[in-house]
C-alpha cells in the first residue's frame, strides 16, 4: 500500500511539474504595460557604467562604457571599441552618430535603419543600437501583441520579434528581454534585476548580443546605474571635425 501511494504521489507530482503554465490574462498584460509606461514617464535621465566583452570571431576585446540619458538624448563615450582607439557618441533625433578620434572618422545612421528588416546591419551597427535599448527609450513604445506563451509576451520590435519574460507577481515585472531576428542570425538578451512597485521598478543587469553569421558576440555588465541625476550637456555633445571621414559601415 506504501508503494502504491507513493507512485500516486510521484506520477502526481511529475504531471503538475510538466503541466503548461497558464498564459497570460489581460490583467497580466495590463499590468506590466503599466509598469513599462510608469518607468518611461519617470525615468527622466540615467548614467550607466557598463563592462563590455567584445569576442569578434576569436579576437576579444574589453572596454568599460559610460552610456547617459537625458530624455529623448543619449550619450556614450568608451576608451576602445574593436581595436580601435576612444570612440564616443550619440543618439539623438532618432540618428546614431559614433566618432573615433585617433582614426578621424565617423559613422551616422539613423536608428529605424540599424534595426530595420531592409537589410542586416552589421554586428558594430546593431551595438549603437544598444545603446538606445538600454536607455529606456523603447519602454513607451506600441506593441503589436504576437502572442501569449506562460509568463511570456511577444511582439514585433522593427525587424526583432521580441519575448519578454515576467516575474508572474502582482507588479508582473521583467525578468529578461529577448529579441531575435532568424533571418539575419543575430539576437540581443538583456537580464533584468526586479525592484518592485516604485521607480525605477526594474532594472538592467546585464546584456548579450550575438550574431552567428560574423560569429560575433558582445556581453555588457551594468557595474554602475543611477537615475534622476543631473547631467552635463557636455555630454551629449559630439563635435567631429570636418576633416574626418565618414565611414559606411562599422
Amino acid at each position: 500500500m506504501i508503494r502504491r501511494w507513493a507512485g500516486i504521489i510521484l506520477v502526481t507530482a511529475v504531471v503538475i511539474g510538466c503541466a503548461p503554465t497558464p498564459p497570460l490574462d489581460e490583467a497580466a498584460v495590463s499590468a506590466y504595460r503599466q509598469v513599462k509606461h510608469a518607468r518611461a514617464e519617470q525615468l527622466h535621465s540615467a548614467a550607466y557604467l557598463i563592462d563590455v566583452r567584445i569576442n569578434d570571431q576569436g579576437n576579444k576585446y574589453s572596454v568599460t562604457t559610460e552610456l547617459y540619458v537625458a530624455g529623448d538624448s543619449v550619450g556614450f563615450y568608451g576608451r576602445g571599441y574593436l581595436g580601435r582607439g576612444a570612440f564616443k557618441g550619440r543618439i539623438i533625433d532618432d540618428t546614431a552618430t559614433i566618432y573615433f578620434e585617433r582614426e578621424q572618422e565617423y559613422f551616422s545612421a539613423g536608428a529605424d535603419q540599424l534595426r530595420s528588416d531592409a537589410d542586416c546591419a552589421r554586428p558594430g551597427e546593431v551595438v549603437l543600437y544598444l545603446m538606445s535599448l538600454l536607455s529606456g527609450r523603447d519602454d513607451a513604445s506600441s506593441e503589436k501583441k504576437v502572442n501569449r506563451s506562460g509568463r511570456r509576451l511577444a511582439d514585433s520590435l522593427g525587424r526583432f520579434l521580441r519575448t519578454v519574460e515576467l516575474t508572474g507577481d502582482k507588479y508582473q515585472l521583467p525578468k529578461s528581454e529577448m529579441l531575435v531576428d532568424s533571418t539575419c542570425r543575430d539576437s540581443i538578451t538583456i537580464s533584468y534585476d526586479s525592484r518592485g512597485s516604485s521607480f525605477p521598478y526594474y532594472q538592467p543587469r546585464s546584456i548579450l548580443y550575438r550574431n552567428d553569421r560574423y560569429d560575433f558576440r558582445v556581453k555588457g555588465f551594468v557595474r554602475e546605474q543611477r537615475y534622476n541625476v543631473p547631467l552635463s550637456p557636455a555630454k551629449f555633445q559630439l563635435i567631429i571635425p570636418p576633416t574626418a571621414a565618414r565611414v559606411d559601415s562599422l
